[in-house]
């Protein structure tokens, strides 16, 4: 039986250790009071939406937003994660990752969009970023201070197109 790509990813989903769809959260310091994954889903009635799934199955909280959300970088100290738009989305949420309170809502600059993806770096004082440039379909990489609210300090060229 041969499986389509997205009975492979829904599969794979549902396994801790390769996991393409859900980002895990980062373990606190605070009862382990965070949640063990963050996902995005598009609900009937509330629309796009961030969400967290608990242990136990439990959903502590639901963010909503702009339009279809695609990944997430956790930061690595702080209850911090950040939600990209689906490309060619433009929005990144910053929220808090236990409570799911929004932080900052940023976009991507002029002629640009978020590919889906980011990283902090280890320190956690840069946000990474890949994007596009719409005139030319370059792919490029966002370097932003996260303590000065998201301020887009640096771009660099991603050698190629569609970073994903």
């Amino acid at each position: 039986m041969e499986l389509s790509r997205r009975a492979t990813l829904a599969i794979l989903a549902g396994l801790p250790f390769a996991d393409p769809v859900l980002a895990m959260a980062a373990a606190t310091e605070h009862g382990g009071a965070a949640p063990r994954w963050l996902g995005c889903r598009t609900e009937p009635v509330n629309g796009d939406e961030a969400a967290a799934l608990g242990a136990g199955g439990t959903s502590p909280f639901a963010l909503h937003l702009p339009a279809r959300g695609h990944s997430f970088a956790v930061h690595p100290t702080r209850e911090l994660a950040v939600v990209f738009a689906r490309r060619p989305g433009v929005f990144a949420v910053a929220f808090h990752s236990r409570t799911g309170e929004r932080l900052a809502t940023f976009e991507a600059e002029a002629n640009r969009h978020f590919a889906g993806h980011g990283t902090f770096d280890p320190s956690g004082r840069l946000l990474i970023t890949a994007e596009n440039k719409f005139d030319t379909g370059d792919g490029t990489l966002g370097v932003y201070a996260v303590d000065e609210g998201f301020l887009k300090l640096a771009e660099l060229p991603g050698h190629g197109i569609g970073p994903h």
